[in-house]
C-alpha cells in the first residue's frame, strides 16, 4: 500500500514538473492536445433499438472531419 502511494506521489510530482513552468494558456493547450490524442476522442456512442429487433444495439459514430 505504501509503495502504491509513493508511486502515485512520484507520478503527480512528475506531472506537476511538466507544467509548472508553463503559462496557464500553454498548460491548457497541452491538456487539450493530450485529450485529443486519446483513442476514443471524437467517438460518440448511442444505444439504439432498430425496428423489428428486440435487442438494443450500441451504435458508434466517429467524426472523421469537420467542415467549417
Amino acid at each position: 500500500m505504501l509503495a502504491c502511494r509513493v508511486q502515485l506521489f512520484r507520478r503527480i510530482l512528475a506531472a506537476h514538473n511538466n507544467v509548472c513552468g508553463l503559462s496557464p494558456t500553454d498548460a491548457k493547450l497541452n491538456y487539450i492536445r493530450a485529450w485529443q490524442s486519446l483513442p476514443h476522442h471524437g467517438v460518440t456512442y448511442f444505444i439504439v433499438r432498430f425496428k423489428g429487433l428486440k435487442k438494443e444495439v450500441c451504435l458508434r459514430v466517429v467524426l472523421v472531419s469537420f467542415l467549417a
